[in-house]
């Protein structure tokens, strides 16, 4: 790749990497269909214990909805930047020593120190093999 090609200018870019909408939609239907049981057991005798169980859920599904709006990878030009459970976490690309992600394990990256970073699972990446690569551009 050269300096003046299309490919080269986007991959100076930061890429962002967030969940899918069909997988908040999925987590609003159920805050949906939660608050509505809540509101229809309140209104009954003798029920309060499912109403109560489905306003804690709504409430657990509102809590998801907003880590999945807030969560985020974001592959930047020199530094990799996770937010997720409400906190951020930014590394420099040259204290990344390897990536390793398997099928069913979210994809982790091994630090300088010895730590291990797991990113968060968004359902639409980043996948191992592109953090990989990501990490070897510095290099190039």
């Amino acid at each position: 790749m050269t300096k003046g090609s299309p490919i080269a200018g986007r991959l100076e870019r930061p890429v962002t990497y967030r969940i899918s909408l069909w997988l908040l939609g999925i987590i609003a239907m159920g805050l949906v269909i939660s608050a509505a049981g809540a509101v229809l057991f309140a209104g009954r005798e003798g029920e309060s214990v499912e109403a109560v169980g489905l306003a804690g859920l709504a409430i657990l599904f509102a809590v998801g909805i907003v880590e999945g709006l807030a969560s985020r990878v974001v592959l930047g030009a020199e530094s990799l930047e996770v937010v997720s459970s409400f906190k951020r976490t930014t590394v420099p690309r040259a204290e990344i020593v390897r990536v390793v992600g398997e099928k069913g394990v979210p994809v982790a990256v091994q630090l300088r120190s010895g730590e291990w970073l797991k990113l968060p699972r968004l359902g639409t990446g980043p996948h191992a093999n592109t953090v990989r690569a990501w990490v070897k551009r510095a290099s190039s």
